[in-house]
């Protein structure tokens, strides 16, 4: 079942970077981050975030395609490493997470 799910992700990325072939641009770009309180359970916060040209996210060893990230609501603050994708380069973001904001700020 592993095989299929990495042979499944290799395909998407393969398919992603195709369509960013034949763009003028390749460079990565955040274009939109924001964060809401989740309204069924108020312990978890969703933050979305969107880049021009990125192919896939990893963020702690997981790696993913949704535009969006699902964190435990921090009782001081924390810090998550996200990792942005794109057609054969990478960048970092620390996204900061406060009980009741979120920033992000490029790392590299």
């Amino acid at each position: 079942m592993a095989f299929i799910n990495n042979l499944a992700f290799h395909r998407q990325v393969f398919l992603r970077r195709m369509e960013m072939l034949f763009r003028k641009k390749k460079r990565m770009k955040l274009l939109h981050f924001s964060h809401v309180v989740d309204a069924d359970s108020k312990d978890t916060i969703i933050l979305r975030y969107k880049f021009l040209n990125a192919v896939y996210f990893s963020t702690e060893g997981k790696k993913t395609f949704q535009p969006r990230l699902v964190v435990a609501r921090p009782e001081k603050h924390k810090e998550i490493i996200l990792t942005v994708h794109g057609f054969y380069r990478k960048s970092r973001y620390a996204i900061t997470i406060e009980p009741n904001n979120a920033f992000i700020k490029k790392i590299n």
